[in-house]
């Protein structure tokens, strides 16, 4: 911070140094530095400090594996590294009380592309602007979707092709359960169904688990989630695997089309988190950020714990991982006004 001398000139030719004139430019400055503090003047925390990684799901979730993997490889690099969990309305919680931390690169949370991309075009009011309360870090991992079926659709329903004629023949509608509302499994079960012209019903759980498990029960016919929490039913013989989402086949199921291989060629999601931090973090703090996170994403410690969450590690710069976030902040703008969503308070 730079306060400039002119600041406490006067017209007049100044005073001698007295001790009152000392102490009331003491008093000025503090109060001028107090001010400037108050108001949010970024100001680089001191290199290796200690650092706050934010996560907007329950501690032993995705998100929360995502964060403790990274955070231990920082740990070298730093006094200390802490995982704050601060669960609830799908990380909107967690990204108010970043966007309104301090901006001095020592908090920073790993946030889910929905947060962002989609939750601004859902939801009339939220405590925090995605294009502009964060400065970019880097982008984390990426992911797929998986639509995925159970002992509620016969058995010869073998393919995608299969599933949308047996809704259109006997089912009529298309029940479909995802980790929640305003999801990106959400609109993509959504989208599915204006594309294949068949009638579909969201059915929203508290996480990918809790559907798979009534899957897997036979309460709900089929599921979107990430392509990780089906692998073992599947490989059990319980449920079946129809598409995933991603522009190649996802190596989990290196025999399972892609939805765009099905006949859905507009039908490719990919997944996401970034590390974002308080917008104001001083440019050289988040170049230093991102060059020790992308070194983390390279440890083999990373890559394997990401892999069995069925993310990739993605190393990018602050620069791509904004124009990922504004990329993708149009392209569901547009989809989400093309399918006439009702936004919600």
């Amino acid at each position: 911070m730079h306060l400039e001398q002119s600041a406490f000139s006067t017209s007049h030719k100044p005073a001698g140094s007295t001790p009152e004139r000392r102490q009331f430019m003491g008093r000025a400055l503090a109060a001028t530095i107090a001010m400037a503090i108050g108001r949010g003047v970024a100001q680089a925390a001191p290199l290796g400090g200690a650092l706050r990684l934010v996560v907007g799901f329950p501690p032993g979730g995705g998100g929360d594996t995502l964060a403790r993997a990274v955070g231990a490889q920082l740990k070298s690099r730093h006094e200390s590294v802490l995982v704050d969990n601060r669960p609830g309305a799908g990380s909107r919680i967690a990204l108010d009380h970043v966007a309104h931390a301090r901006n001095d690169g020592s908090v920073l949370i790993f946030a889910p592309d929905f947060a962002l991309t989609i939750y601004p075009h859902i939801y009339k009011r939220l405590p925090y602007d995605p294009l502009t309360s964060f400065s970019p870090v880097a982008l984390i991992a990426e992911s797929v979707l998986a639509l995925t079926v159970g002992p509620a659709v016969p058995a010869q329903v073998k393919t995608l092709e299969d599933y949308v004629r047996w809704v259109r023949e006997t089912a009529k509608v298309a029940h479909y359960g995802t980790a929640g509302a305003g999801s990106l499994m959400d609109f993509a079960g959504k989208l599915l169904g204006r594309a294949a012209g068949i009638e579909v019903n969201h059915v929203a759980y508290k996480g990918g688990g809790p559907a798979i498990q009534d899957l897997v029960g036979g309460q709900l016919p089929a599921a979107i989630t990430g392509v990780i929490e089906p692998r073992e039913h599947v490989r059990a013989g319980k449920l079946r695997v129809l598409a995933t989402s991603g522009p190649r086949r996802w190596r989990t199921y290196p025999e399972v089309p892609t939805f765009a291989e099905s006949g859905y060629k507009d039908l490719v999601i990919v997944g996401w988190f970034a590390l974002l931090a308080p917008a104001g973090t001083p440019a050289q703090t988040v170049a230093d950020l991102n060059a020790e996170v992308n070194a983390a994403l390279k440890s083999a410690e990373v890559i394997q714990t990401f892999q069995e969450f069925g993310l990739d590690a993605v190393a990018s710069s602050p620069a791509d991982t904004l124009a990922l976030i504004r990329e993708d902040f149009n392209r569901w703008g547009r989809t989400i006004q093309s399918l006439a969503y009702v936004q919600e308070d």
